[in-house]
């Protein structure tokens, strides 16, 4: 068992790792602070590029994105896989998106791409009504 949550960050002596928070550099083009926290597990770089690239993503919804928070949270359930549950809170003008997010799967990627997916849909119907009121105004 171990071994198994080697693999998904939880060190093998089994203790948990104490909450993780860095702000992160803005990779070059990249408009929107994002903050990402580790909980109960080990802070790791490749998360934060993959959180990063999905930012990045994000931005070309053509929204002004303010701030983008993550929270990563590795929750233990005896004798099953790890699963993961990510958070996310995307301020844009007027208002915030938020996503709670668990994931039934073990891929700590995966769960990341699910919250992220959910947080599009929310941005799009943001964006939609705008897009909508601007479409209708004289020229």
């Amino acid at each position: 068992m171990k071994q198994d949550l080697r693999a998904h960050g939880v060190p093998s002596n089994g203790r948990r790792v104490p909450f993780v928070a860095r702000p992160m550099q803005l990779p070059q083009g990249m408009q929107t602070p994002v903050g990402v926290m580790f909980h109960n597990l080990p802070r790791s770089e490749a998360v934060e590029v993959a959180i990063e690239r999905w930012v990045s993503r994000l931005e070309h919804l053509h929204v002004q994105l303010l701030h983008c928070q993550v929270w990563i949270d590795l929750a233990h359930h005896h004798g099953h896989d790890p699963r993961y549950r990510i958070r996310l809170a995307i301020g844009v003008p007027g208002t915030e998106i938020t996503v709670s997010h668990e994931s039934g799967n073990a891929d700590i990627y995966v769960a990341i791409t699910e919250a992220f997916v959910a947080a599009r849909r929310q941005l799009e119907e943001h964006v939609r009504p705008r897009r909508a009121s601007l479409s209708t105004c004289a020229i």
